[in-house]
């Protein structure tokens, strides 16, 4: 009966820490569905900059100057608290779609 969350009355230390696991658990999983979000906006990106007459290959260098000009975090530290993939991983990104699509236009 003592572990029972009552008001003003905290749960035992191994709850606590269980509640805290699960919590940090779920926003890793929220950062992450978002970053997978921005990675999706960044593919439709590509396809409007295309569409629209500019050249998508111009992209990758887009990020390498962001990056020298930012940097970026480890990837460890990006994958707890990123909400967007790294600056590389963007670039690698846009290459393989760029490598995906010129398949189709030769």
């Amino acid at each position: 009966m003592d572990d029972h969350p009552r008001a003003g009355h905290l749960p035992a230390p191994g709850k606590r820490k269980v509640g805290l696991q699960g919590r940090a658990a779920s926003a890793q999983i929220v950062e992450h569905d978002v970053a997978e979000g921005e990675d999706q906006a960044d593919r439709v990106g590509l396809r409007y900059v295309y569409e629209a007459g500019f050249d998508p290959t111009k992209g990758p260098g887009l990020w390498e100057n962001f990056k020298q000009k930012y940097g970026e975090e480890d990837k460890l530290t990006n994958f707890f608290t990123g909400d967007h993939s790294r600056p590389t991983e963007r670039i690698r990104s846009i290459q393989r779609q760029l490598a995906i699509v010129s398949q189709f236009q030769n």
